[in-house]
């Protein structure tokens, strides 16, 4: 499973776990957005015009021959000419036009998601492939030119022959309920890079912290989470971490984990045949899912479905043809969001916290019972003890309970929890280390205190 595919599953899980309730609509209000799938004809001088609505979490950019973000969508918004035998057919006009057919972004999210086409399938060969091309994106992305509303703005100036910026000018006098400029802005919060190949590889992500103090500079606030790795990033970096491209061979980077280092070389030499020093290669690191946060947070609620031209355009909806509606944004409304917080908070049911609250504390329990320092504590606790010779061998359960009230019962428990250390968990342990260290010790400890597994035998004593 790559990480598109558990974002999806994520969200479709989290939408059934609200559904029927007041916050069933809490993920498309945060990452929902809305693409126009649109067809477009000229009728002997007469506008023909169809749109779907269509909507989106995420949006798919292609990588291949593209070098920059902004290619990409503009190759997304491109669409094709139906024409010839391929016409579409109008009914309106009873006869096929040449239509041009295209997406474009209509309604667009606090929080925009692209996901980069980094795998595909070659025919040629009949394997999946990872695309490693160099691919650039910037900080701040403003979206407006590939968006329904900056589509019809440039036709709009090619029409007139103005520049856009008159036309834009133009058409906010002619239509105050378009979208102001600072909807289309974004900024980029954060980065999902994968490392390796299509068949294997490793996850890590460059994170935006937004919780800082605000006279910390927003470059000083990129935080780096790779498993149980997190540490400061230098944004500056970003272009050798996430645009990918080729590299030279010299030597292996400082700062590889040692789960870097593991698929550098099972790439390096599975993948390329080799290492030449020195030698250009396909970089075996780059971005897979892309961040970007509108820099001024507006409401869904705040919001209304851009203006349209209603005389000559028809919105399809269940197959019927209706009319498109009006809308627009207030300038007070949006100025109050903007001084809002840029954080938005949403009600979660009780329910679901309580299961996340004990999903994350079992996630911690075991995480610190397996860890080194953990097994390191325990072990000096068990070994730096010095326990009582054995005492007469003990017959039955009353010279137990004797035996206890007038032993430390310190020791006792000490070793019980020794032994139950050693079922529970150092058996369990995956690199088979620990339990080398720890089962002779104990052995060692058993056979000097026998009294200890008469008492834990006999007092039917729990592991639980």
């Amino acid at each position: 499973m790559d990480s598109e595919e558990f974002f999806n599953i994520f969200m479709d899980r989290l939408e059934n776990l609200t559904k029927d309730t007041k916050e069933q609509n809490f993920i498309k209000d945060i990452f929902g957005g809305t693409l126009s799938n649109e067809l477009i004809a000229d009728d002997g001088g007469k506008k023909l015009y169809r749109e779907r609505e269509e909507p989106f979490l995420t949006i798919g950019l292609q990588v291949k021959n593209k070098k920059t973000i902004e290619q990409s969508l503009k190759a997304f918004i491109e669409g094709e000419m139906l024409e010839g035998d391929n016409a579409y057919m109008w009914e309106e006009a009873n006869k096929k036009c040449n239509t041009l057919k295209r997406a474009c972004l209509k309604r667009l999210p606090n929080y925009l998601i692209f996901v980069l086409k980094r795998f595909e399938f070659d025919f040629d060969t009949m394997q999946r492939q990872k695309v490693n091309d160099y691919f650039e994106f910037p900080n701040r992305l403003n979206l407006e030119p590939y968006t329904q509303q900056g589509l019809r703005k440039a036709e709009e100036a090619k029409k007139k022959g103005k520049s856009e910026e008159e036309s834009a000018e133009g058409n906010k006098a002619e239509n105050p309920d378009e979208f102001p400029s600072e909807y289309f802005d974004y900024k980029l919060t954060g980065i999902v890079i994968h490392l390796g190949t299509a068949d294997s590889g490793h996850y890590y992500s460059l994170i935006q912290d937004r919780e800082a103090d605000p006279s910390i500079p927003e470059e000083k606030r990129w935080i780096e989470f790779n498993d149980t790795i997190v540490t400061p990033f230098d944004p500056k970096d970003i272009p050798n971490e996430a645009f990918g491209g080729e590299e030279k061979y010299s030597q292996i980077p400082f700062n590889f984990t040692y789960i870097d280092l593991l698929y550098y070389n099972r790439w390096r030499y599975h993948s390329v045949g080799g290492d030449a020093t020195g030698s250009l290669h396909e970089k075996m690191k780059n971005a897979y899912l892309l961040f970007y946060e509108r820099v001024t947070p507006i409401k869904e609620s705040d919001l209304k479905k851009p203006t349209g031209d209603t005389s000559e355009e028809n919105k399809e909806s269940d197959g019927k043809v209706i009319k498109g509606d009006d809308g627009a944004i207030d300038k007070k409304e949006a100025q109050l969001a903007k001084q809002k917080s840029t954080q938005i908070s949403h009600a979660v049911p009780d329910d679901f916290l309580k299961d996340l609250h004990e999903d994350n504390m079992k996630f911690h329990v075991h995480k610190h019972i397996f860890s080194r320092e953990y097994f390191d504590f325990v072990s000096e606790l068990v070994f730096q003890r010095s326990y009582a010779p054995n005492p007469a061998f003990i017959k039955n359960a009353g010279e137990i309970e004797k035996y206890l009230e007038s032993s430390a019962l310190s020791e006792f428990e000490l070793l019980k929890m020794g032994v139950i250390f050693l079922l529970t968990a150092v058996i369990r342990d995956k690199s088979r280390t620990n339990i080398v260290r720890f089962l002779p010790g104990i052995k060692q400890i058993l056979s000097n205190v026998i009294v200890f597994c008469n008492c834990f035998v006999c007092a039917n004593s729990s592991l639980n």
